[in-house]
């Protein structure tokens, strides 16, 4: 317990007592969800007490744009895009990890840090080929491969269903990945992995058929 005093010039004022109290370390319990991909970041979420006041979350790593995000909400979300590097990783790229550190500071600048979490960062879709068949102007098929989510190549059977597909530059989307009744020209073509949300795309030219006189 502290008596102040005021002095200026000759004037002495004096207050009550102050009392200045030694507030508790702050203290923390972290968990999170690990996955993040294009529809759904990665949360970690910090129960502290102790310290005083506001509380800060703070999350640092070389793996962030920037390298740290720091919010006043104790749930701190890591969208992909705040990923440095973003958009990797690709299919056939195997789901990468990355590690971030936790920090809490009050609004007094007291701070503990709470070590790391892991995060898994799903690699997006990519379109591996396409083919076209037909020779007739208005019958052409085209079809299209979402590259295999291991070890490249054409996705198989199994991985088909696993997508949606566009023709139209992924204002609408289909199950099947063949479109029929098609003419000559050139179609923005995307694919959308439903596990992720995440899309890509690419554009395919269809040639005019040949024509014998």
């Amino acid at each position: 317990t502290y008596y102040v005093e005021v002095t200026e010039g000759t004037c002495k004022w004096g207050s009550r007592d102050a009392e200045i109290k030694e507030l508790d370390p702050i203290t923390a319990t972290v968990t999170n969800t690990s996955l993040i991909n294009c529809s759904t970041p990665g949360v970690v979420e910090v129960t502290a007490k102790g310290g005083g006041g506001q509380y800060t979350y703070t999350l640092t790593s070389p793996s962030l744009v920037g390298g740290s995000i720091a919010v006043a909400n104790n749930r701190v979300q890591i969208l992909r895009e705040q990923i440095s590097g973003h958009p990797a990783p690709v299919y056939s790229t195997p789901t990468s990890t990355i590690t971030v550190n936790v920090m809490v500071t009050d609004q007094y600048g007291c701070s503990a840090n709470f070590g790391t979490v892991t995060l898994q960062v799903q690699p997006t879709p990519k379109v591996n080929s396409t083919s076209i068949t037909g020779c007739v102007s208005g019958q052409m098929t085209l079809t299209i491969n979402p590259i295999a989510r291991i070890g490249g190549g054409n996705a198989p059977a199994s991985e088909i269903s696993g997508y949606q597909y566009s023709r139209d530059g992924g204002l609408t989307y289909t199950a099947t990945n063949e479109f029929g009744g098609l003419v000559p020209g050139t179609y923005d073509i995307a694919i959308k992995d439903l596990s992720s949300g995440c899309t890509a795309t690419k554009t395919v030219e269809i040639s005019d058929p040949l024509e014998a006189n």
